[in-house]
C-alpha cells in the first residue's frame, strides 16, 4: 500500500479544473455485433474504444420507467416519460465487451426493488441487483426474506433520501442489527458517503462483512478537506472486505467536464494504491454518466485506465473481484465463471 502524502494528493487533483474539454457527440457506435465500436470522441481526438481482452461485468447501472403509473422517484432531474430498461442497456453495450450487469437501486421503495428483480430475471445479461431495504424499520422485516429468496438479490445500496440519514442510523442498535443480518447472509452493503461514516459502519460490523463504496473516483476534494477524507480512507483500505467501485470516473469540476485520463490519473492512482487490484470493481453508472459525457467516452476513459494494469489485474477488476464479492451467478454462455 502506498503512503499518500499531501503533495502527491494535491498534485493529482489540482490540474482538474483548468483543462477540461467539452465533449461532443461524434459518430454513432459501430455495427451491432462488431467487436470494435467507434468512440464518441472528445473534440480534437481521433481515438476509438477497443474492448479489453477480459470480459466486463458492469457493477453499477440504474433502471427506471417514468411511464409507470407510480412513476419513478429517481432520478428527479430527467424528463417525464423517460425509460431506462434492459433492451436499451443491451443495445448500448453491444460490442463493448460488457457481458453482464448488476443493477444498483436508486429508489427507496421496496416495490421498485421487486420490479427491478423481475426485470433482471427476464434477461440473462443481468446477473443481479443491489436493491434497497429500510434498516431499522418494519419494512426490513417485511421484505428481507422475500428479497433474499431471489438469487438475483445481491445486497443493498443505501442512500440518504426522503429524510433518511445513514450516519444517524448507525447510532441505532436496531439499524445496525438489520445491516448485520443482511451481511451475515453473505450480501453486500453499498454506501457512498463520507469515508468517516463508512469507517463507522465497518467498525460496527464483523470483519467478514462485505462493504462496497461507489463513485469515489468522482470525488472533488478541496485542500482543506484532505485530512478529513484521507485519514479514514487510509484506515478503510486496511480492511480486507472493503472494496471500491471504479465508477464515476468522468466527472464535472467547476461546471466543466473532465474526461481526459491524463488529468484524472493522479486521483485514480491513489485509490488504486490504497485498495489494490483485489478490491476494485468496475461500474459504468449508466445512464447517469450521460450527464457528463457520452457512454463510450465514459467507458473508454475507465477501461483505458485499467488496461494499463497487468492482464491478471484487468481480469480482477472487470469480473473476478465482483464474482467473489457479490457472488453473482453465470446466466449466459459468454459470461465468465470462477
Amino acid at each position: 500500500m502506498m503512503n499518500i502524502g499531501r503533495r502527491a494528493f494535491l498534485g493529482g487533483m489540482a490540474a482538474l479544473p483548468f483543462a477540461a474539454r467539452r465533449l461532443d457527440a461524434a459518430q454513432p457506435a459501430g455495427a451491432q455485433g462488431d467487436q470494435r465500436v467507434e468512440e464518441q470522441a472528445e473534440t480534437g481526438t481521433q481515438s476509438a474504444y477497443v474492448p479489453p481482452s477480459a470480459p466486463i461485468i458492469d457493477c453499477h447501472i440504474h433502471l427506471f420507467d417514468k411511464t409507470r403509473p407510480q412513476g419513478a422517484p429517481y432520478p428527479t432531474d430527467l424528463q417525464p416519460g423517460l425509460t431506462m430498461l434492459p433492451p436499451r442497456y443491451r443495445a448500448t453495450v453491444n460490442g463493448t465487451g460488457i457481458v453482464g450487469v448488476i443493477v444498483t437501486e436508486c429508489s427507496s421503495l421496496a416495490e421498485d426493488t421487486l420490479w427491478v428483480l423481475d426485470l433482471c430475471t427476464s434477461d440473462a445479461l443481468f446477473v443481479g441487483h443491489c436493491g434497497y431495504l429500510d434498516f431499522g424499520t418494519p419494512n426490513f422485516v417485511k421484505f428481507f426474506d422475500r428479497f433474499r429468496s431471489n438469487r438475483m438479490f445481491l445486497g443493498v445500496r443505501y442512500r440518504n433520501v426522503a429524510g433518511r440519514s445513514f450516519e444517524r442510523g448507525l447510532d441505532r442498535p436496531i439499524f445496525v442489527a438489520d445491516i448485520k443480518t443482511m451481511t451475515d447472509a453473505g450480501l453486500v452493503m453499498e454506501y457512498g458517503g463520507h469515508p468517516s461514516v463508512i469507517l463507522k459502519l465497518a467498525d460496527k460490523l464483523p470483519p467478514a462483512a462485505k462493504i462496497v463504496i461507489p463513485h469515489y473516483p468522482r470525488l472533488n476534494i478541496r485542500a482543506d478537506q484532505l485530512e478529513s477524507y484521507m485519514t479514514p480512507l487510509k484506515e478503510l483500505s486496511t480492511r480486507p472486505n472493503v472494496a471500491i467501485k471504479l465508477s464515476g470516473v468522468t466527472k464535472i469540476v467547476d461546471g466543466r467536464v473532465v474526461g481526459d485520463l491524463s488529468l484524472l490519473r493522479g486521483w485514480l492512482d491513489q485509490l488504486w494504491d490504497l485498495f489494490g487490484e483485489d478490491r476494485v470493481v468496475y461500474g459504468t453508472d449508466y445512464p447517469h454518466e450521460d450527464r457528463t459525457a457520452p457512454f463510450l467516452n465514459v467507458l473508454n476513459t475507465a477501461v483505458s485506465y485499467v488496461k494499463e494494469k497487468s492482464p491478471a489485474a484487468q481480469e480482477k477488476v472487470f469480473w473476478r473481484n465482483s464474482a467473489r464479492i457479490y457472488r453473482w451467478q453465470k446466466r449466459a454462455p459468454n459470461q465468465p465463471s470462477v
